[in-house]
């Protein structure tokens, strides 16, 4: 393995080291009641994947993650006994409802972005693990054609979403929260 591959595997190691155990955490202690995992669960929150040569095409922004980083979160979680949460079983953990084991993690991606669906989902599926994936409606209407553009945002159609329910569940992120003059 040459220097590059070795720093960028330490790296995303470390990054999700420190995500797990500095990320955004939610508490839970409704009404006294505590669980057995410290009262915490970390969400690793994403928005976009890319291969290394596409996220080229968009070196500053720091929304996109790329697709060799994210498989290696992904085995990471897998192979140390992560349990990826659903919102409602973390909306039954924060009733004090029910426990969640000690290695629990809530995977979300924000916006319905394609590159879910062309990167994350085949990845996700193949570590069987769950996700959750936030919805901006309007854009699911957007025709693209069969065309993968890299260098912009396209969003998931109706068709997209419906494959990727078996491993993501579907929340809604509004019909137009993101908005500019041209929608």
């Amino acid at each position: 393995m040459d220097i590059r591959r070795t720093t960028t595997f330490l790296v995303s190691v470390l990054v999700v080291l420190l995500t797990l155990t500095a990320c955004t955490s939610v508490s839970s202690s409704v009404e006294g009641k505590s669980n057995d995992i410290e009262n915490k669960i970390p969400v690793l929150m994403y928005h976009g994947i890319l291969t290394d040569e596409e996220k080229q095409l968009r070196p500053n922004n720091s929304s996109y993650i790329t697709a060799d980083s994210f498989e290696k979160q992904m085995k990471y979680l897998k192979e140390n006994g992560y349990h990826t949460v659903t919102v409602d079983e973390m909306r039954h953990f924060l009733a004090g409802e029910m426990q969640l084991p000690r290695k629990s993690v809530m995977i979300q991606f924000d916006d319905g972005l394609r590159s879910v669906y062309r990167y994350a989902y085949p990845i996700m599926k193949e570590h069987n693990l769950d996700g959750v994936a936030n919805i901006i409606t309007r854009r699911t209407y957007r025709d693209y054609g069969d065309k993968w553009d890299p260098s912009r945002n396209q969003y998931m159609d109706k068709e997209m979403l419906n494959k990727i329910s078996d491993v993501f569940e579907l929340q809604s992120h509004t019909n137009k929260l993101h908005f500019n003059l041209a929608d």
